[in-house]
């Protein structure tokens, strides 16, 4: 199995897992140890490890109360919206600039963005 495809096969039980409650995702881990090949299991327990060390950007803390009414650049976080594998959304309110509006401000996990400097 190329990369590619290691990737593919890896994607959707990683992200059902990232959406999964908390207290589901022991139950959904066991169910997907005996429906992936051992090695692929190995590599989404990697991933999955890897996922839960690595904090979202702009935010020292992961409690999402610390987070409401921090700013990001121009941004005032108002509510958070939704998290995924990826990072977690939040309305947002553009306090500077010039420009007053909700926007949807996506913050992402440090775990995709290696050797990437975030500029607002």
């Amino acid at each position: 199995m190329t990369t590619s495809e290691n990737f593919q096969a890896l994607k959707q039980p990683h992200f059902a897992w990232l959406e999964s409650p908390e207290q589901e995702r022991a139950r959904l881990l066991a169910k997907l140890a005996s429906s992936l090949e051992p090695k692929l299991f190995e590599a989404l327990q990697s991933l999955i490890e890897h996922t839960q060390i690595t904090p979202s950007i702009g935010a020292d803390s992961p409690k999402l109360a610390e987070r409401m009414g921090v700013l990001h650049g121009p941004f005032r976080i108002s509510i958070r919206i939704r998290g995924g594998g990826m990072g977690e959304v939040y309305l947002a309110d553009r306090i500077k600039g010039g420009l007053n509006q909700q926007v949807a401000l996506k913050l992402v996990r440090r775990i995709y963005l290696a050797g990437f400097t975030p500029t607002l």
